[in-house]
């Protein structure tokens, strides 16, 4: 059996780096688990480790729970009832998949967006077809959480940040309110 095993990182602040520093933060982390100097992630890792898969599931079930629905910690399997973001991003491009579909995310987590790997693909631009890089988002997200037409509008900020990454420099901040919104007002930025 094949286990992928999520290194799962937090990076505070978001709001106060630059994409640059944002990208070494998450390549630092995921370097660090990959050459097994990651205890937290080497700890999780044992615990699945030596489980039969039918049991694996199940318990992963409850795991995900009793953290994300109860908020209760875990300290044997390393699970912390407040680790999860209202917002998952995972790369499953980094496996060499295309594209992936999450679960439906649980109730602590409201979106998870699984982003594929990016490939040379025919695309037009401004009517002629030219060869663009692409990477395929699928979004998921429980409308028990959330209205969709009103879950849609971040979306649409997400994908204009991946489109525009240049956009994410231009974001100023005070704190975590954002001071110049009209960056993303449809209206005036088509």
């Amino acid at each position: 059996m094949l286990i992928f095993f999520i290194v799962p990182m937090t990076i505070k602040g978001p709001h106060s780096k630059t994409l640059q520093e944002i990208a070494k933060e998450v390549s630092e982390k995921a370097d660090k688990a990959k050459k097994g100097k990651d205890e937290q992630h080497n700890k999780n890792f044992q615990v699945v480790q030596f489980l039969p898969s039918f049991l694996l599931g199940p318990l992963m079930g409850i795991i995900s729970y009793v953290t994300l629905n109860l908020g209760w910690d875990i300290p044997i399997v390393g699970a912390k009832g407040k680790m999860y973001a209202p917002v998952v991003l995972t790369n499953v491009g980094s496996l060499g998949l295309t594209a992936g579909f999450a679960p439906v995310p649980p109730t602590r987590a409201c979106l998870l967006a699984c982003m594929g790997m990016i490939m040379d693909k025919p695309w037009v631009v401004d009517g002629e077809i030219k060869i663009r890089k692409i990477m395929t988002v699928v979004y998921t997200f429980d409308h028990r959480i959330g209205d969709g037409a009103i879950t849609v509008k971040p979306l649409k900020l997400f994908k204009k940040m991946i489109e525009n990454p240049a956009i994410m420099e231009e974001m100023k901040f005070e704190g975590a309110k954002m001071t110049n919104p009209e960056l993303f007002d449809e209206k005036k930025n088509n």
